[in-house]
């Protein structure tokens, strides 16, 4: 019997040394755990999303309120792949990834609350959000098209080029100097289909990435003419 407790002692004081242990190496490793974790999820995310898609020459975002259905995505897509000044991986088509988040604001949720009379899922949002700030991590795009609320967020945390670096002037539906308002460009106007989306929709194009497609000079000037493209459309009528 007393040789039971002694045992049981024992166990408990190399739970406890260990336990120690753990809560030392935390303190002083945690910063670096988290973010490797964080790449590592970011890394398997996006292999996952490249292998499991086509072949694209270039990929766009688009991220706020609207949901575009799978048929609506790919008459919107469609417009982005006549537009795209060629085709770059030579595979004999053009062909634009269009990634899409679903993203509202704090008072775009409450506004549609309101007008629904029932709660939203801001579980659903948020983690929509999330998605969308990791992408943009991940460096695997540069040619956005988001929400103005979302667009002020990059130009504010320094992300966004600047429309003159990269157009050599401030086109006529430029809202400031870094982004074009989608509504005011003649794309918008001659394609009725991208009118699915708000004209109060920003482009911008992000800076090269640390990392991703974005950090490879090769995919970052092919991210800059189909901004130019889109900015600079001239409707043939």
């Amino acid at each position: 019997m007393d040789h039971d407790k002694l045992s049981g002692d024992t166990d408990i004081k190399q739970k406890s040394r260990f336990l120690k242990w753990l809560d030392n190496w935390w303190y002083h490793n945690k910063t670096i755990t988290l973010i490797s974790l964080f790449l590592i999820i970011v890394i398997v995310i996006c292999t996952f999303q490249m292998c499991s898609r086509e072949n694209e020459d270039i990929t766009l975002v688009y991220s706020g309120p609207w949901l575009l259905t799978s048929t609506e995505l790919e008459d919107v897509r469609s417009v982005f792949n006549f537009v795209l000044p060629q085709d770059y991986n030579r595979d004999g088509k053009k062909y634009v990834e269009l990634v899409t988040f679903h993203v509202m604001s704090e008072e775009q949720i409450s506004e549609w609350e309101s007008g629904f009379g029932q709660a939203a899922d801001r579980k659903y949002y948020s983690s929509q959000y999330e998605s969308y700030s990791n992408l943009i991590l991940a460096g695997e795009s540069s040619v956005y098209l988001v929400d103005p609320w979302l667009y002020d967020n990059l130009r504010e945390q320094g992300r966004v080029r600047k429309l003159t670096d990269v157009l050599g002037t401030l086109p006529d539906a430029a809202i400031d100097e870094y982004g074009v308002r989608l509504g005011d460009t003649d794309i918008y106007s001659y394609y009725k289909v991208l009118q699915l989306l708000p004209e109060d929709t920003v482009i911008c194009l992000l800076k090269p990435g640390l990392i991703g497609s974005s950090s490879r000079e090769e995919n970052y000037q092919r991210s800059v003419e189909m901004f130019s493209a889109i900015v600079n459309f001239k409707s043939p009528e």
